[in-house]
């Protein structure tokens, strides 16, 4: 009886040992999680990119945490209306978390707009990976968002940028002397030093502005585009011009909730980062391409401008546009620079290993 005893005792320690050198996952020896429902907000609807990779997010949360990790999903605006409101509601733990951006509130969140600037990149998976890296690597994003008492969760960019014009193609520089455009923040300023004219039009006048030609070209991501209504008054859009990310989206959490989470569920939320990015790319590239054949089916000219004009945009602005941006965010946050500089590298490198997944329709 001794003899079947240690005999089970010894195969049952064997087993166990087996099973953490060769990753076999048991039922009995599974970390178990105390069950959270959280809540997530958002003013926009849930088939947005960004609500779509955060709802790849969560799910594999989910899944990892043997379903103890839910969300009550709040979209359309039922817990605020506005978007400057999202992250007031969020730092208050109105909600736990939910979609953000830090273009809300520039002067609170300069870090956020590092990504924003042009000729940084075209990704938007390699502008998540860019963010994750800063977020990782460098205290000082951290300790901006942790002074409002937020974490990040998820990052992903709006883009990439196109021009959309209903007078007189813009192929090259030269076609963009007096043109004015609606274009705000960075880009904006981008626009007036290669000599157009930028046009700050609220987002709720933009389609009414382009359609009565108070402006006679929008910049916008292809989805903005559509959104409202480019393709019914423009007769060409312009891509590959190397205006970058329309802006770097994100979802945060609370503080104090991240602070109440388990340690094991916070690192399954961190390796949920892939889930979300894979999400982003596939069905960034899928509906980036089914509006570029939208506007070519109603008969605006989708063009690509040329690597030659292309560089001749950026020996234009650069590097002075990239050193005043610097200089005038440095002003809200120092570090504003220098993560910048990291971000533009990192992005660099890794488009150059080919490690982005989207797909850009106008490379067809």
């Amino acid at each position: 009886m001794k003899n079947s005893f240690n005999k089970i005792t010894s195969f049952s320690i064997l087993f166990i040992f087996l099973a953490s050198i060769m990753g076999i996952s048991n039922p009995l020896f599974a970390e178990t999680f105390k069950k959270r429902k959280l809540v997530y907000t958002s003013f926009m609807s849930d088939k947005t990119l960004g609500a779509q990779a955060d709802i790849a997010f969560w799910k594999y949360v989910e899944e990892k945490t043997g379903g103890a990790v839910t969300v009550d999903w709040r979209f359309n605006g039922s817990l605020n209306s506005k978007s400057e409101q999202q992250s007031t509601v969020i730092e208050t733990g109105l909600a736990d978390m939910g979609q953000w951006s830090a273009a809300y509130d520039p002067a609170r969140f300069p870090l956020g707009g590092i990504a924003q600037p042009l000729f940084i990149t075209d990704k938007p998976d390699l502008t998540s990976r860019a963010g994750y890296y800063i977020w990782d690597n460098y205290p000082e994003w951290k300790a901006e968002m942790n002074k409002n008492n937020l974490v990040l969760l998820t990052s992903y960019g709006v883009g990439p940028v196109q021009v959309a014009g209903s007078t007189g193609v813009i192929q090259k520089l030269g076609d963009i002397a007096g043109k004015k455009y609606r274009a705000t923040g960075f880009v904006g300023e981008a626009w007036a030093g290669l000599g157009g004219v930028p046009v700050n039009v609220a987002g709720s006048e933009i389609y009414t502005a382009f359609s009565q030609g108070t402006v006679e070209g929008v910049i916008l991501a292809l989805q903005h585009l559509d959104l409202f209504k480019i393709h019914e008054g423009a007769t060409f859009v312009l891509g590959g011009t190397g205006f970058g990310i329309y802006s770097n989206s994100c979802s945060v959490m609370n503080l104090d909730t991240w602070n109440s989470l388990e340690p094991g569920v916070q690192k399954i939320i961190i390796e949920a980062r892939e889930a979300s990015i894979a999400n982003f790319s596939e069905n960034a590239s899928a509906k980036d391409k089914m509006f570029y054949d939208k506007f070519k089916k109603a008969g605006v000219k989708m063009i690509k401008m040329s690597k030659k004009e292309k560089q001749k945009l950026k020996d234009r602005l650069l590097p002075g546009y990239w050193e005043e941006i610097k200089a005038k965010q440095n002003k809200f946050n120092p570090s504003f620079g220098k993560l910048m500089d990291v971000y533009a590298k990192k992005v660099d490198e890794w488009d150059k290993a080919g490690k982005s997944q989207y797909k850009d329709p106008f490379d067809n």
